[in-house]
């Protein structure tokens, strides 16, 4: 080796170090919002087969039926139509809203929102 190619591995480990941090960085806050998005999902599906199968069911038990999916989160909002008691054979509609915050400045920054609001709907005929 010679003596003035010394530094280059160095030189060239700082200057690809933040480009692989920011896709690092976005990578992770990709798969949390999506999980997020999964849960979310999955939450008013959950909520509308409860509301579909009883319907008497209160608002309070579907919107209990859709945090037992996420029992960490506590901030979740779940909106139910029509309101008890339903009718049978019409559809009934369960959203579900979630903030989510996200955790790196860069990308908190770039986007237009934060937090980002998450909400699916879910619609399933009563029975």
């Amino acid at each position: 080796m010679r003596k003035n190619n010394r530094g280059q591995a160095i030189v060239e480990f700082a200057l690809i170090l933040p480009v692989l941090a920011v896709l690092v960085m976005g990578l992770l806050e990709f798969g949390l919002f999506f999980h997020a998005h999964i849960n979310v999902t999955y939450a008013a599906r959950e909520a509308a087969r409860i509301a579909a199968l009883d319907t008497n069911a209160t608002d309070q038990t579907i919107t209990a039926t859709a945090q037992a999916t996420m029992p960490t989160v506590s901030n979740l909002t779940v909106t139910v139509s029509p309101p008890a008691p339903r009718v049978t054979g019409l559809p009934v509609t369960v959203s579900v809203s979630l903030p989510h915050t996200f955790l790196t400045p860069l990308i908190a920054v770039l986007m237009p929102a934060n937090p980002y609001t998450i909400t699916s709907s879910a619609t399933a005929r009563s029975e």
